[in-house]
């Protein structure tokens, strides 16, 4: 599967060159690589989808989608989408070790373009 970018050519000392199918493991949609190109998300998308394999041990499910507001022009982030399995309190500790790790280790405003969500709850 190849993928373009207009005026956008593929470098082959990129790390993250057209044509990849998945980042970190997980399949990346072409809309998020596109999203990810122009925004220079790589590599702080990678190191989110690392945490949250680190934050959340009984993660089953990581899908990539790009997303977008249709009321505010130019807010637009990929999420992160998982299902993960345990008690609401103990996903919530796991959330918000997540998130301080995010602080930490993203600049905010390539954080602001990377956002979790979490269902599957309830199912120890």
């Amino acid at each position: 599967m190849k993928r373009k970018i207009k005026g956008t050519p593929a470098r082959k000392s990129s790390r993250y060159p057209v044509g990849s199918e998945k980042i970190a493991g997980v399949e990346i949609p072409d809309t998020v690589w596109q999203f990810a190109q122009k925004s220079a998300l790589f590599p702080h998308l990678e190191t989110a989808l690392h945490f949250v394999n680190k934050c959340f041990p009984t993660v089953n499910n990581i899908k990539l989608a790009y997303e977008f507001d249709w009321e505010v022009e130019d807010e637009n982030w990929i999420a992160i989408n998982i299902q993960v399995s345990g008690k609401a309190d103990q996903v919530l500790e796991q959330y918000l070790f997540f998130n301080r790790q995010m602080t930490q280790q993203i600049p905010p405003e390539k954080s602001n373009k990377i956002l979790l969500g979490i269902g599957g709850l309830g199912n120890a």
